[in-house]
């Protein structure tokens, strides 16, 4: 697993040659991550068992069926009338990122009545 570390950074770079700065800025450790997975298949390292329909990630995916796992990779921001304003932040929002420097609050507010993404559920929320 060394060998695919030492090159993990090179092959996101020679992948996205001009690119690399700028996607590295928007992107952070998610470049790496991709970077390796494309390394770990390089150097044949495996076998992997990937499952496509393993993790759903809210606000894109709305429902569980079929995923395994729930990820909130992305920000979940809402008008107050339910619909999802993907870019910009909400009136309603949840995005984990707004608690790094410290714990969600026990009650964070019921999802807007009109969103219909049945992952980003006030009961899921309110745990």
């Amino acid at each position: 697993m060394c060998f695919v570390d030492q090159h993990q950074s090179d092959r996101s770079y020679r992948i996205l040659s001009g690119l690399y700065l700028i996607v590295l800025q928007e992107w952070g450790w998610v470049l790496e991550m991709y970077g390796f997975a494309i390394s770990c298949f390089k150097e044949d390292v495996g076998p992997i068992d990937l499952h496509l329909k393993m993790m759903s990630q809210p606000p894109w995916d709305e429902k569980m069926d079929p995923y395994y796992l729930l990820h909130y990779t992305y920000g979940n921001d809402y008008t107050l009338e339910g619909t999802f304003t993907p870019g910009k932040i909400g009136a309603w929002r949840f995005d984990k990122r707004s608690y790094s420097e410290k714990p969600p609050p026990r009650n964070l507010g019921a999802p807007p009545d009109g969103m219909k993404n049945e992952l980003v559920s006030e009961s899921d929320l309110n745990m």
